[in-house]
């Protein structure tokens, strides 16, 4: 995944500040940088660190407040969630139990856990560990209802899923699971016959040092619950997520110094071999060049691969990393293990994300810089990125129709010239022109007005492809990053049984705890289904759109995260959607 190398473009290079600066000199720097991005984004309290295994002091730098109420200071033993970093963790304990011979990453997920049998097409092939691992399983993003709870199931919940609907097959394309990594939370369960808090504990947690990390869950008292905060300052304590495994561990600065340095040290840290170096290089190794639908986005096993795509890659060496975001919280980690270094960020705040990604790359480039002389500034490519430009030699006619956002609405799409199509989406938005440079590469122009027409330089559409689908995509100038906009619709359904489910809806079996996207009201338009769903806390709504296959199934068709997802006309007439089943209002 790119994410960090957008970011490492808009730092800059730090000015003012001479080479081989002091430990002062670098402290009093990474403090500065903290300070000014934490003040400019109005968060509560945040933890820096920067961690360079060649040099005996480690960089920490603290903002703000762990409570506002009690004016405590962030620490280095504060505590934040770290979100979907835990992952990582998860993908860790996965690979101890691959060591130790307890588990294939070859098998099918169901061979371990056997009363997981979904409901598949014929001839679809079975998810196996690898597919869980690297987010490549088909698997929906979540199961809404019931995600955030107070209160978790003592089995796991793969038996909730007996009977779940495949829609896509694995292997097919990346698209981040959180219910994936939930699985492989059952997994350890089930292989160690230990709860998954107490095998990170044993395996992970005290071995490496990591003595004040745990789950969420296992905060007890009110002084330990987590205090987030609202970008108005208003506290936010959240509940704990049911899928364990995919993001509910709490940690420190300091204890994630120590998670980043098995990744430096060859899996060795306080005399014990966490992980071997092979296992070590297989999660940071790219596990999803082999999808079918081509991706800018590269997952090992529980780690995001990146390059910061600049002339010093050959220094620098493949990175690896991982963000976590919840409502209030967010994280990230980033180790870079040729040249010994890694950076980590934690806030509880509710715009923190904007400072996760860079302010760690902030303080690399600085201390890069400055401490080792490597200029990470200039970039290997002018203009857009060319092994992310992937691109099939389709005519206007065979792209020209209708793309399914997934959320919002329709593009359509119509030939206006031989090399020419203009784009129309649901919204009130300009006209896009679409002037072809190759069959299949369109550069854009935007209509203001009706009359004004923008060339945007900055941006190239192109099509792809895949086993007779079509997909409608686009990549900013500078990124290499590649968004799937839609896939062109195929109307395999003609029948009009989801008209008379058009209506406002309520839940029947709302979980405790907390539902964030709550489904409320159904309309159709040009033979699609419209799902809307509003977020419980915030009241936002948004309009996701399925495709109608058959009376009783409409199916998400949104490229990406939240794929697979679906909505089924259940026996007694009520529908099901993400755990939810909901009935008609009368």
């Amino acid at each position: 995944m790119h994410y960090v190398c957008t970011l490492i473009l808009a730092t800059g290079i730090i000015a003012g500040v001479s080479a081989q600066d002091g430990p002062s000199e670098v402290q009093a720097q990474l403090d500065s940088l903290l300070r000014e991005q934490a003040v400019r984004h109005t968060l509560i309290g945040a933890s820096f660190s920067l961690l360079d295994i060649q040099q005996p002091q480690v960089y920490l730098s603290h903002f703000g407040y762990s409570s506002l109420s009690s004016a405590k200071a962030v620490d280095s033993q504060t505590l934040f969630k770290i979100g979907s970093c835990t992952k990582t963790m998860t993908a860790m304990a996965v690979m101890q139990l691959v060591e130790r011979g307890a588990v294939r990453l070859d098998i099918p997920i169901t061979d371990y856990l056997p009363e997981l049998q979904f409901r598949k097409p014929a001839g679809m092939a079975d998810i196996t560990i690898h597919h869980l691992l690297c987010h490549t399983s088909g698997l929906r993003s979540e199961i809404e209802n019931g995600s955030f709870t107070s209160k978790r199931k003592e089995n796991c919940y793969a038996s909730d899923l007996q009977g779940d609907t495949l829609l896509v097959p694995p292997g097919h394309i990346w698209s981040y699971s959180n219910l994936g990594y939930g699985l492989l939370g059952c997994l350890i369960e089930r292989l160690s016959g230990l709860s998954y808090g107490d095998y990170l504990r044993a395996n992970l947690f005290e071995p490496a040092g990591m003595l004040h990390t745990r789950l969420f869950e296992e905060l007890q008292t009110s002084e330990q619950l987590l205090q987030g905060y609202w970008a108005d300052s208003s506290v936010y304590v959240e509940p704990g997520l049911r899928d364990l495994a995919a993001g509910d561990v709490v940690s420190t600065i300091s204890d994630m110094n120590r998670f980043m340095e098995i990744f430096l040290r060859g899996g060795r840290i306080n005399g014990h071999q966490i992980l071997s170096p092979e296992s070590l290089e297989m999660m940071m190794q790219n596990q999803v060049a082999g999808t079918a639908l081509s991706t800018s986005d590269e997952y090992g096993y529980g780690l995001f691969v990146l390059n910061m795509e600049t002339v010093s890659d050959t220094i620098i060496g493949p990175l690896a990393a991982h963000k976590g975001d919840t409502r209030v919280f967010h994280s990230a980690f980033l180790v870079a293990p040729r040249i010994g270094l890694a950076t980590a960020v934690l806030t509880n705040s509710e715009h923190g994300d904007a400072i996760t990604n860079s302010m760690m790359l902030a303080g690399m480039e600085y201390y890069l810089k400055h401490q080792k002389g490597i200029d990470i500034s200039a970039t290997t490519y002018d203009g857009f990125c060319p092994e992310a430009l992937v691109y099939s030699p389709l005519t206007n006619t065979q792209v020209v129709g209708e793309y399914d956002l997934g959320v919002g609405g329709m593009v359509r799409v119509k030939a206006t010239g031989k090399k020419r199509l203009k784009w129309k989406t649901d919204f009130k938005s300009p006209s896009v022109i679409l002037n072809q440079v190759e069959a299949g590469l369109y550069k854009v122009k935007v209509v203001l007005f009706k009359v004004l027409p923008i060339k945007v330089k900055s941006l190239r559409i192109f099509f792809e492809e895949v086993d007779g689908q079509v997909y409608l995509k686009q990549m900013s100038e500078g990124d290499c990053s590649v968004d799937y906009t839609g896939k062109l619709r195929k109307r395999l359904y003609s029948g009009n049984a989801w008209e008379s489910h058009v209506g406002d809806y309520e839940v029947l079996n709302l979980e405790p705890g907390v539902a964030l996207m709550v489904p409320v009201a159904i309309r159709t338009y040009h033979g699609m289904v419209y799902l809307k769903v509003r977020d419980t806390i915030s009241t936002v709504t948004q309009e996701l759109t399925f495709e109608p296959v058959s009376d009783s199934l409409a199916v998400h068709n949104f490229v990406g995260r939240g794929i697979g997802d679906y909505i089924k006309v259940l026996d007694n007439g009520n529908l099901y959607y993400s755990g939810f089943e909901i009935r008609k209002k009368q």
